[in-house]
């Protein structure tokens, strides 16, 4: 599965289902659009388009997806004594003190934040950021919302990759995806580490949120929704702490942030004056996973934290993994592909290991009209590797 965030990654869609083919899959392959959201919804002929590639019945919605969520969306945890966790027999309540610990991983209340700053501005990723604001960031999360019953496993992949081999192992191998753990993923990779040049020395204790693996689930679905609630404005990343955390919703609810400037109109700082006013404090900072500002890999690591399982590092090499790569005409043989372009049967092979997924993480991405080559802020790259990368990408996608 894949996702559209905006018209102008309508072309890379469809690329993405040319690659899938391309590859063998005999698994379904889905997109997920972003209809009827102001600012980033498709034109119908671009809808035309991905249901004839994709097929009528492989298309969701993303305005479906956040309606399940809006229908399933549990009472506040911050008002209630106990907070709401879903199970088979529905929602269920839940010692907050055990919520609490879900969301922040411990109950420490010595991470203090000063309450002054606006609302943010997302930089560095423009893969899902199409001038909607922060909406478009966090489509992702909804794909929690796919009802399991059809989706018991999702293996999802972000539109800037060129996919080398059939990725059906993703939903068949057990090992990919086993319990208590709830997602599988790669490496938040080399850009947490500079300076390192392999794999092998990448920071894991992040997860790259570019290729994953998961089970659809109501309970993680509003886990994320109520940590992507807090990214923003005006917690700007805390949470309220567990002792009085009913002041969240008396200042800033979910479906009413801005009460505490009504409250508190005309003061300087009406967040914190809000906060105060209701003995409330704040704890527990989202920490920025590998990217420059809170998105949704941010979210993602913070909801699971240490509860994912690691991918091979195959299904999703980034640039920095392409340094001491090579293409080869035929992987089996490791014969080095000389002169000329990429052709059809071309591979990239890293340290003996055939990569299936090379992921264009950072700018430019391989369908932008302009390729001047462009400093990039994760390091150092291999110009050759990844330049024909891009160029066996573009072959591959008609972007020549």
């Amino acid at each position: 599965m894949t996702l559209v965030g905006g018209e102008h990654h309508v072309a890379a869609a469809l690329c993405f289902k040319t690659q899938m083919v391309h590859v063998g899959t005999t698994c379904p392959v889905y997109v997920a659009v972003a209809d009827q959201i102001k600012g980033s919804a498709l034109l119908a002929a671009s809808i035309r388009q991905l249901r004839q590639s994709y097929g009528p019945n492989h298309i969701i919605m993303v305005s479906d997806l956040a309606a399940t969520a809006a229908q399933t969306r549990p009472p506040s945890p911050w008002s209630a004594s106990a907070a709401p966790r879903h199970n088979r027999e529905g929602w269920v309540r839940q010692p907050r003190a055990e919520a609490f610990r879900d969301l922040h991983g411990h109950d420490n209340m010595s991470d203090f934040v000063s309450d002054e700053g606006g609302p943010s501005q997302h930089r560095g990723r423009r893969l899902y950021r199409v001038g909607v604001g922060k909406a478009a960031l966090f489509f992702k999360l909804l794909l929690w919302a796919l009802p399991p019953e059809t989706f018991p496993r999702v293996a999802f992949i972000d539109l800037d990759v060129l996919i080398l081999t059939n990725l059906d192992e993703l939903l068949r191998d057990e090992h990919m995806l086993v319990a208590p753990n709830a997602i599988a993923a790669a490496p938040a990779g080399l850009a947490c580490e500079k300076g390192s040049a392999s794999p092998e020395h990448a920071n894991t204790a992040f997860f790259n949120s570019g290729v994953f693996v998961f089970r659809p689930s109501l309970t993680h679905l509003h886990l994320l929704l109520l940590t992507e609630h807090h990214v923003h404005y005006p917690w700007n990343g805390y949470f309220p702490a567990m002792k009085n955390a009913s002041w969240a919703d008396q200042c800033s609810p979910k479906d009413d942030v801005y009460r505490f400037a009504r409250l508190f109109n005309g003061s300087s700082n009406a967040f914190r004056d809000c906060r105060l006013h209701h003995n409330g404090s704040l704890t527990g900072r989202i920490p920025k996973a590998c990217e420059p500002t809170l998105t949704d890999q941010s979210i993602l690591n913070r909801v699971f934290g240490k509860r994912w399982n690691l991918l091979d590092s195959r299904f999703n090499v980034h640039r920095q993994g392409l340094l001491g790569c090579r293409f080869v005409a035929n992987a089996s043989e490791e014969r080095v592909a000389e002169g000329g372009g990429a052709g059809a049967e071309t591979s990239v092979s890293c340290k003996g290991k055939v990569v299936s997924i090379v992921h264009f993480v950072g700018e430019p991405k391989p369908w932008d009209p302009d390729r001047r080559r462009r400093s990039q802020p994760h390091g150092a790259t291999s110009p050759t590797v990844e330049e024909s990368a891009k160029m066996l990408y573009r072959q591959r996608c008609g972007f020549l």
